[in-house]
């Protein structure tokens, strides 16, 4: 049977996770609102390149970073915080990531066929800061890392701490025996 302190002490662990999880699920939705703003920024900065005649709006290029932007904030609404850290624990490219990166070789393509050198700098450094926004968006903070790998050291350790009691307990019983 669990002793009281055992059960105080799963019962806490319990409401610690809970409320960890609540936590990271607001500071994840909250962090993908401020990707959509960003994002949203930069296609108001694109359509005003169209607006002010640096870009065509019938230029490939031009549309295919529209259409990046558009796919990335519609992926934005798919990207859950668990399926976030199951790709990131696997090692593997975070969805919206590869949703931009999917059609780089169109966007090589589309850069190429454009004549003018101006507007070809304008939609490749545009379309280089929206790949470098989702991308810091998508990667987790070293603070956060720092914090998670801590909290899981602290706990090994009371964890340890506990067994090690339980166990010269269980000897000094043992012994009066």
């Amino acid at each position: 049977m669990l002793d009281s302190e055992a059960l105080l002490f799963m019962r806490s662990l319990m409401w610690f996770s809970i409320a960890f999880l609540l936590v990271a699920k607001i500071w994840w939705e909250c962090r993908l609102e401020a990707l959509r703003l960003q994002l949203r920024a930069l296609d108001a900065e694109l359509f005003d390149l169209a607006r002010c005649g640096s870009a065509a709006t019938g230029d490939l290029a031009y549309q295919v970073v529209r259409d990046g932007i558009r796919r990335a904030i519609r992926g934005t609404y798919r990207v859950s915080l668990f399926r976030h850290l199951t790709a990131l624990l696997s090692r593997q490219p975070s969805l919206l990531a590869m949703a931009i990166e999917r059609d780089s070789q169109h966007w090589e393509d589309a850069l190429i066929e454009l004549r003018i050198e101006s507007t070809r700098m304008d939609l490749a450094a545009l379309r280089q800061r929206v790949v470098l926004t989702v991308n810091r968006a998508m990667t987790p903070g070293a603070a956060l890392l720092a914090a998670v790998n801590s909290l899981a050291a602290s706990l090994m350790l009371g964890l340890g701490r506990r067994r090690r009691l339980a166990i010269q307990n269980t000897h000094s019983v043992g012994a009066r025996v």
